[in-house]
């Protein structure tokens, strides 16, 4: 009974286990927690898994600097452990995101050859300051949106 209802429904596509400690990690962003429900996610019952960063950001909505930022948590609170895999010509094919059983701080991630991905940093601070520097100027509630509309359509 069990088996079928795993199966059917919502897990019908796969699932996961994620530990309870890091859903308790106060220090941990909601963003992070996200990223690594998603990761325990793909990785069903292993502790690997390999979604590219484009289905990991388009599928949480997410822009690649804030999912870098957040990953950054997860990587230096020792949550998952990232190794870069490369092809015969020293390219980066895919990440993969180990999910680790006990907690050990890291700096930085694994990669298999060359430590240059070809892909931006995610610590630029100048684009998330201008991204914050953004949002403070746009004003996009719901009634100055409907008071702008309701005037241009009377």
């Amino acid at each position: 009974m069990q088996d079928n209802l795993f199966q059917s429904g919502i897990y019908e596509q796969g699932y996961g286990m994620i530990a309870k400690s890091a859903m308790k990690d106060t220090q941990l962003s909601i963003e992070a927690k996200a990223i690594y429900a998603y990761l325990c996610s793909f990785a069903g019952t292993g502790r690997t898994a390999f979604p590219s960063v484009e289905l990991i950001t388009s599928e949480l909505n997410i822009s690649r600097e804030r999912f870098y930022k957040h990953r950054k948590q997860l990587i230096e609170k020792g949550y998952i452990h990232v190794v870069q895999t490369k092809n015969e010509k020293g390219h980066q094919q895919k990440n993969v995101y180990q999910i680790l059983n006990e907690i050990k701080p890291q700096s930085d991630f694994t990669t298999t050859d060359s430590p240059q991905s070809g892909f931006p940093q995610s610590d630029n601070l100048e684009s998330e300051n201008l991204q914050s520097e953004n949002l403070t100027s746009i004003s996009n509630s719901l009634k100055s949106n409907s008071l702008n509309s309701n005037k241009t359509n009377k």
